[in-house]
């Protein structure tokens, strides 16, 4: 497949570059299961879900938060995405401006099943005419937005255990 080699070099950067996406570690939320996404893209029963998912995943489109949605759910359904107690779920909205999608997206993480927390919008412009290798590479695109989810995701449920625990005064 066209994109296998343009994967591998985009997860090889990953693993040197992205400490939230590359490990499991016991203080992150939110992670990526890298070796289980590799084996997902070198496994030819699934690949006719993934060369249309690589195909969807143009940041020049207004369709943009659209297919990261799509990605991320079909990443949530083979396990790709992790998440780890007290984080329930983590999703994306694409946004709108007008009627319209704009190619952006939010990263909503449910925690507990009570409480759902929105990153702050993310624009498809950081995703193309980066300098970082998975930009650059066509097939990255998909890694690339992995990534951001979940840094994003991880972030946001940090940034929220830090404001509870300044307005409480009990530490996180």
């Amino acid at each position: 497949m066209f994109l296998t080699s343009s994967v591998r070099k985009a997860l090889s950067w990953l693993h040197g570059h992205t400490r939230a996406a590359r490990v499991a570690a016991p203080e992150l939320s939110v992670w990526a299961d890298l070796p289980r996404l590799d084996r997902f893209l070198s496994d030819s029963t699934d690949a006719d879900d993934v060369p249309t998912l690589f195909a969807l995943m143009d940041p020049r489109s207004r369709d943009f938060g659209t297919d990261v949605a799509a990605f991320i759910d079909h990443c949530c359904e083979q396990q790709i995405l992790r998440i780890a107690a007290p984080v329930t779920a983590v999703g994306i909205e694409a946004t709108v401006n007008g009627d319209y999608r704009d190619g952006g997206f939010l990263v909503m993480v449910t925690i507990a099943d009570r409480i759902t927390l929105a990153s702050g919008q993310l624009l498809s412009g950081v995703f193309h005419d980066a300098d970082d290798l998975p930009r650059q590479v066509l097939g990255g695109f998909h890694v690339a937005a992995l990534a951001v989810v979940v840094d994003v995701a991880d972030h946001t449920y940090r940034e929220f255990l830090h404001t509870a625990a300044s307005l409480t005064g009990i530490p996180a």
